[in-house]
């Protein structure tokens, strides 16, 4: 059965083995290495000059305990439900469900100090003065929507294809 066919009936074709790529960087490589690099000595220069109001000591709590979270709970979690869209996602919809998870999971956690409500003060109402986890629903809503309607359009013009 060829790859094709596989792909027609919903099962993934077995891989490809793929030839070895040499690696080079070119100019603009070195450029974004080099620019980055100078961003980040420019952001420690900052913080050791502020110190009082930097915290470093704090800000290395946050900074190792974002990076344990992210290794030991984030990662896996993602890989686990990458492993678990591949055995039960068809193919048609695994790119859309895919894009809704990548869309859903960026919105969730750039909103979280809204939804938190870090720097909301109550003498002041104009600091976060919206309702900021209907509207992160709503958004999150609207992109499985979208997901959904790209998968029934993607079946029903696989059902037509002869």
């Amino acid at each position: 059965m060829t790859d094709v066919a596989l792909v027609r009936e919903g099962r993934t074709p077995p891989p490809v083995p793929l030839a070895p790529v040499e690696q080079r960087y070119g100019w603009s490589f070195w450029v974004g290495l080099a620019s980055g690099w100078a961003v980040m000595a420019y952001a420690v220069y900052g913080m050791v000059q502020e110190w009082e109001a930097t915290n470093p000591p704090n800000l290395a709590k946050v900074l190792i305990g974002g990076v344990l979270l992210h290794d030991l709970l984030i990662a896996p979690l993602v890989a686990l439900l990458g492993l678990l869209i591949v055995r039960f996602v068809p193919v048609v919809a695994r790119g859309p469900v895919n894009l809704a998870l990548a869309v859903s999971g960026v919105v969730v956690l750039f909103s979280y100090p809204l939804l938190r409500g870090f720097g909301r003060h109550a003498g002041n109402p104009s600091t976060l003065p919206h309702d900021y986890v209907a509207n992160v629903l709503l958004i999150v809503s609207i992109t499985w929507i979208v997901a959904a309607i790209t998968v029934s359009f993607r079946v029903g013009r696989k059902r037509r294809q002869p």
